[in-house]
Formats: C-alpha cells, structure tokens, sequence
C-alpha cells in the first residue's frame, strides 16, 4: 500500500512536470516571437508520454499484486517490454535534467557578475566561462560541441514555467526507477500461482460474469487449492497504531524545521558578494547535514538493537523492497569515490565528515531495513511494549527530511563547489545527475520501508 501510494506521489509530479512542458510548447504555437522553438514532434511526445505514465500508474494501483498466469508468453515480452520502457525514459530523464541545470546555473545566471573583488576565488571559478557552440564545425564531429549547441538552443527557448518544472525532475526519475521494480516484480511472478496461493489476498471473481462453471480455463489455474476465496469487498479500510511513536515523530519533525530554515539561510546567503557569507552558507550547510547524519546513526543501532527482541515472520514478502533499496547503494558508493579527488584537492573537514557520515549511515540501515522487513511480534510482551517504534518514527521523519534537502539543495551554486572546480562544471554535472536521483530514491524508499516496518512488524504474522 504504502509503496502505491509513493508511486502516486511521484507519478503526478511527473505529470505537473510533463504538462508544464506541454504548455510551454503550446505557447511557441501562440507567440509569433518563437517560430523557432515551435517543435510539434516534442508537443505530440510530451502528450503520450503523459497518457502513458498515467496508464502505468493505474495499472500499478490496481493490478500490482497480480499473478498472471495466461498467454505467459505475450505477458513475458509485454512485462520485459514496459521494463526497458521505464529504463530509457529514466535516462531520457536524466539527461534533460542535466542539460537543464547546466543551462540555468551557467548559461542563463550570472548573479555573481557584480561582484568585484578578485579575492572571491571560489565565486569567480565556480562561475566559470562555459564552452561556447560551434555552428559551423563541418570538418570535426564533437559530441561535446553538439551538447553545448543544444544547451544554446534551449537557452533560446526558455519560458517562465521551466524553472517551476524543473522542482519536479526529481518525481520523473524516481517514479521511472520505481515503475521499473514493480514491472520486474509482475515478470518474476508469471505463472508463480502454487508459490504464492497462501499469501494472495485478492483472487480474481468468476462469479461476476455468470457462473464459474463456463470459465473451464480460468477455473484450472486454480484447482489444486481446496481452500474456498471469497471476494473482498471494493472498500478500502486503512488502519494504523500510533502507540508509542509520538517522541519519535516530533524529534523528526523538529529536525526537519532545523533543516529547512539552514537550507533558506543557505540559499540566501550563497547569492552574497561578501566571501564571509559564501564560506559560511557552505558551512552550515555541511554542518546541518552532518549533524543529520550522526543522529540518525545513532537512531539506527538503537533500532537494531530493539529489532532483534522480535520475532522472526516465515512468511515476509520483502523482495520488492530489497530491489529497490539495494540497486541504490552503488550511487552512493560512487558518489564517494569521485569525491576523494575533491577532497584531497581542497580539503574542507566538514565536507570529508559528512561523505564519510553518509556512507557509514546507508551501510548500517540497509542491513536495518532488510531485517526488519522479516519481523513480527508473536510474545505478549513485545505487542504491549512494541520496543523500538519511537526511534523507526524518528528514523522514517530523518530519511524524509534527508529526502527534502537533497531536492533543495540541487538548486544551490554552490554547495558542491569544490567538486565543479576539481571536475569542472560540465563535468560534475553530469557525475551528480546520474547519482544523485538514485540517492534521492533511496532515502524516500527507506521511508516507505521503514513505515512497512513500523505498521507489520509489531503485529502477530498474517
């Protein structure tokens, strides 16, 4: 449920994204200033891929816990099908989001072009000259040159919804990674009746279209099972307990206050002339991040150590979540590696710090969440002292509030300065546009998986 619900919130900020998109081509059509960035293909893509990502969404909402089990071999190349699908739009994505930000940050802002003083060394390389396009290069291919002319080109046909839309870059990656786990899931599962016949919660009705006697086929799917299904009904009852979890969730709530008040006095701070602001914006950005980190850290081996008093559920379906959690891990590994460079080049403590705070934390709740997701409460002890739900509620606001400062701060010139003048701008933008959704991803799907917890493994198994 919790992860349908992820993927709606994601999906219909991609959609906000998408027709944003399509309005800014609809308007070319209507201004006769922009003849030239009228593009009718890229209208007519923007419109499908809408209706298609809208479709996926409900097909996931409606059908995600399906096992087909006829035609296998049109479902097989129809699953593997929307899987490389939701893959190329993923990098489709990530692309656009890279040229993007490479022409708001470099091509369209100068907003450091009054300041004077030539002791702003890291404001006068952070806001290098940019590679110029050449029109007429008829005798080298350079797919760098060809880039640089597209970004020329978008800068010309910028309007004033994309940098509203380009908040919502975020929820088209995520919800393309996401579709891309679920659409595995339902392969994986084809013809899998006998393996999942005790866990199934809904099994499809015979009896709506006359008597179940006149679908022979569809009855002998299910013949081996003795056990009688009876229809749920199509209403929706959503429960939860909230015992013990009031601590938890105002901590995380405090902290993400601290959080976006920093982010705010960061970003105004950064557009200062005077040096001492710049450094100390990057200071408290470092600092605010480090110190999310080291409590969460802490919250996350209480946790453990609370989540091994319970019992251990034989029935857990978690592989889903294991995916997801896992493909993420090796962008933060990444992202790590190509910051040595960075670090040792211009040495900042508090940068190295939260690196190596960020890959120690991912490291050890992981294993947290995997754990944690093969748990149930089976003692009466456990059910009434439900030990460790404070900190999970405190560790399921942290990860959020780690996801809301990521988003943030990818709008910042310079909160990853030292790495673009060690990698330079082009560069560095294409490294952190290819880890960083991923890393983004993660933090929200620990969320979603920590929530999982926090509502089953306090509850005797089903």
């Amino acid at each position: 449920f919790f992860l349908k619900v992820g993927a709606s919130i994601f999906c219909f900020g991609h959609l906000i994204r998408v027709m944003l998109e399509v309005s800014k081509q609809v308007g070319f059509y209507i201004s006769e200033d922009h003849e030239a960035c009228v593009n009718g293909q890229n209208l007519f893509f923007k419109i499908i891929y809408a209706i298609f990502s809208f479709v996926q969404l409900y097909i996931i909402f409606r059908f995600g816990n399906v096992i087909v089990n006829r035609n296998k071999t049109l479902s097989r190349f129809a699953f593997i099908h929307c899987i490389s699908s939701s893959l190329c739009f993923w990098v489709y994505t990530i692309i656009n989001e890279t040229m993007d930000a490479l022409v708001e940050k470099y091509l369209l802002k100068n907003q450091y072009s009054s300041c004077k003083d030539a002791d702003y060394s890291r404001v006068t390389r952070a806001a290098d000259k940019f590679p110029v396009c050449v029109a007429d290069n008829n005798t080298d291919f350079s797919i760098l040159n060809n880039v640089i002319c597209d970004m020329e080109i978008r800068k010309t046909c910028m309007a004033d919804t994309d940098g509203i839309a380009m908040f919502f870059y975020p929820f088209s990656v995520e919800f393309s990674i996401l579709t891309v786990g679920v659409w595995y899931i339902m392969w994986d599962n084809i013809g899998k009746v006998e393996e999942h016949k005790k866990s199934m919660e809904c099994i499809p009705s015979f009896a709506r279209s006359g008597d179940a006697s006149a679908h022979p086929s569809r009855n002998a799917s299910l013949n081996a099972s003795t056990e009688k299904f009876e229809e749920p009904p199509d209403t929706m009852i959503i429960s939860a307990n909230c015992a013990y979890s009031t601590r938890g969730l105002f901590l995380g709530l405090g902290l993400l206050v601290l959080t976006i008040v920093c982010v705010i006095v960061h970003l105004v701070w950064q557009k200062s002339c005077d040096q001492v602001f710049v450094d100390s914006a990057l200071i408290l950005s470092y600092l605010i991040e480090c110190l999310i980190l080291f409590f969460m850290i802490i919250a996350t081996f209480m946790a453990y150590r609370k989540i091994v008093t319970l019992d251990v559920n034989p029935h857990s379906v978690a592989f889903l979540d294991d995916l997801l959690l896992l493909i993420c891990i090796p962008s933060y590994f990444l992202l790590f590696f190509f910051s040595i460079g960075p670090n040792i080049y211009q040495f900042m403590p508090l940068n190295f710090i939260t690196d190596v705070l960020t890959i120690i934390q991912v490291t050890v709740q992981t294993p947290l969440i995997v754990d944690g997701l093969r748990r149930c409460s089976n003692t009466t002890d456990n059910l009434k002292t439900l030990p460790g739900r404070n900190i999970l509620m405190f560790l399921i606001v942290s990860n959020l509030v780690n996801y809301i400062f990521y988003i943030l701060m990818q709008k910042s010139s310079f909160y990853e300065s030292g790495k673009i003048e060690f990698y330079g701008s082009l560069e560095w933008s294409v490294i952190s546009h290819v880890t960083l959704p991923l890393c983004i991803f993660y933090r929200f799907h620990s969320s979603v998986a920590l929530v999982d917890i926090w509502n089953s493994a306090y509850k005797t198994p089903e």
